[in-house]
């Protein structure tokens, strides 16, 4: 075993329920499967389409229309009779812009304009590692401590290369285990030096490393880079819409302020948006609601328990070790969770008269497939939903709205 893969991560049976239950929650609040699963929303263990005749205002992921019965759509109900909403204008926060340099700009330059211009050089011995370079290695692994069924100083399996070859590594790649990559980061070519790693307690590749403490005396044999050309006048003209390098730079550091100033207005307004909830009251929670988001996650476990052709009970005893009766009590406190968050969101859009323009709603959707490396915005809807899509974009807008009424505090 050459290579110390990271593990994937081993969900135990609270973490597999967590799983589940933000899965269904992220459906309703935000499209977290876009990164993650990068889409990026799996992370963290926690966790449809609209008619034709579905109005701009009517951008409700929670919606689901049934013949009998209380409604489940919240446009059907007076959200003030069932939430206080806390004072949410004026609430201290700090905008934390990321200051834009050079090196950003020229990253974002070399990354697209420069993209297919790039060669590799050979680095000089003496030469400081970074991260994205190639680097040719030996390395050997030893226990660093006492663990069972290992002493300390001793050599483990697979922690080794000692081939006169070397083996070569793209740093930032996570092939090996974490810290390993980047401990090599800052040293110089030709350098010999130790990077000290703990094993995950959820590593896959060997069970009996778990958790262990491991410290890799590492040499640096030869190192490469990715080089770009300087940008041109001539570059400039010939691939991109600009004149001058000089043009192009200042277009793009503008275009790199405008998404920190994005960003960072983001932020401040799920900062926000998260005081509001944890500080607004619960008069009462509408219980058809309550109840729809309780059948979004059991009919998906009714699926994983017929796949595996067991009853529900069964298969939430067996995978989370907890009786129905416990696992239902989390279930509904998730439930009352997410109604609490979609009834702030919807009655400060109401009180805001906050709103998703179609013009907006097709911004939007270009944007997230470009985000997420699709051809068109027809993608992203097919992928995600339009419903889902229209819900993200106007949390954002509630976001901004939040962040734009904040009483900024010095940084």
């Amino acid at each position: 075993m050459k290579k110390l893969h990271k593990a994937p991560h081993n969900h135990n049976t609270t973490s597999i329920l967590r799983y589940f239950l933000f899965f269904m929650l992220s459906l309703s609040l935000i499209l977290s499967l876009f990164t993650l699963t990068s889409c990026k929303n799996d992370s963290d263990n926690k966790d449809s389409t609209s008619t034709d005749t579905q109005t701009e205002t009517e951008t409700e992921t929670d919606t689901e229309k049934e013949t009998d019965g209380p409604s489940t759509s919240y446009s059907d109900y007076n959200l003030s009779d069932y939430i206080k909403l806390c004072d949410y204008i004026g609430v201290p926060g700090k905008l934390d812009l990321d200051e834009i340099s050079e090196d950003d700009v020229t990253a974002y330059i070399n990354s697209t304009i420069l993209s297919d211009l790039s060669y590799e050089i050979d680095l000089e011995p003496g030469t400081v590692i970074l991260p994205g370079d190639k680097v040719n290695i030996n390395y050997y692994g030893y226990i660093n401590g006492n663990f069972d069924g290992f002493e300390d100083g001793e050599q483990f399996e697979g922690g080794t290369y000692s081939l006169k070859k070397g083996y070569n590594l793209k740093l930032g790649t996570g092939e090996f285990v974490e810290g390993f990559e980047e401990g090599i980061v800052g040293h110089t070519v030709g350098e010999t030096f130790d990077v000290y790693c703990t094993f995950p307690r959820d590593y896959e590749a060997n069970e009996k490393l778990r958790g262990v403490s491991v410290v890799y005396k590492i040499t640096v044999n030869s190192a490469e880079r990715i080089a770009y050309p300087e940008l041109t006048d001539e570059i400039c003209a010939q691939r991109s819409e600009y004149k001058t390098a000089d043009e192009c730079r200042a277009a793009i550091r503008a275009k790199l302020e405008e998404e920190a100033l994005y960003r960072a207005t983001q932020s401040l307004g799920a900062e926000i948006f998260k005081y509001v909830y944890e500080n607004s009251t619960v008069i009462s929670y509408p219980e058809a609601l309550v109840e729809a988001e309780d059948r979004k996650v059991i009919s998906l476990y009714k699926i994983y328990a017929e796949n595996g052709d067991m009853t529900l009970d069964e298969f939430i005893e067996y995978y989370h070790e907890m009786s129905p009766d416990e696992f239902y009590k989390l279930l509904r406190e998730q439930s009352e969770n997410i109604v609490r968050r979609n009834m702030i969101f919807y009655l400060i859009c109401e009180l805001e008269g906050i709103e998703l323009t179609e013009a907006e709603y097709k911004a939007g959707a270009e944007r997230i497939a470009k985000e997420n490396e699709m051809e068109s915005a027809e993608d992203a809807i097919s992928r995600y939903g339009e419903e889902a899509i229209r819900k993200q974009l106007l949390f954002e807008k509630v976001y901004t709205f939040l962040a734009e009424n904040a009483s900024l505090t010095a940084a």
